[in-house]
């Protein structure tokens, strides 16, 4: 049996495991974007670009959580809000499949 398809502790496949995790990495850049209402990078970094770093706490913690979807966005390859919610669908529909096996 190879390290893919050990089960772990909680009984899943390896590969399982790793899509539930992506999915779940998925669903929080997904309720991040919803919370900011924007759909694109590009109006994630205009967003980021309107917000000087340091004017006060709050703002500070906004720059932070709308640099924080950025890198998620660009290292996920996602353009934005759709490819997310597209990237979630493929990873439920793979999920359904290997449960069914």
């Amino acid at each position: 049996m190879s390290d893919e398809n050990e089960l772990n502790e909680s009984g899943e496949s390896g590969e399982e495991y790793e899509l539930m995790l992506e999915l779940d990495r998925l669903e929080s850049l997904r309720e991040d974007l919803e919370d900011l209402g924007l759909n694109t990078i590009n109006e994630v970094e205009a967003a980021l670009a309107l917000l000087t770093p340091g004017s006060n706490a709050e703002r500070e913690e906004k720059r932070e959580m709308l640099q924080d979807v950025r890198t998620e966005l660009l290292d996920l390859n996602l353009t934005g809000l759709a490819d997310v919610e597209a990237r979630i669908d493929e990873l439920n529909e793979a999920l359904d499949a290997l449960e069914e096996d």
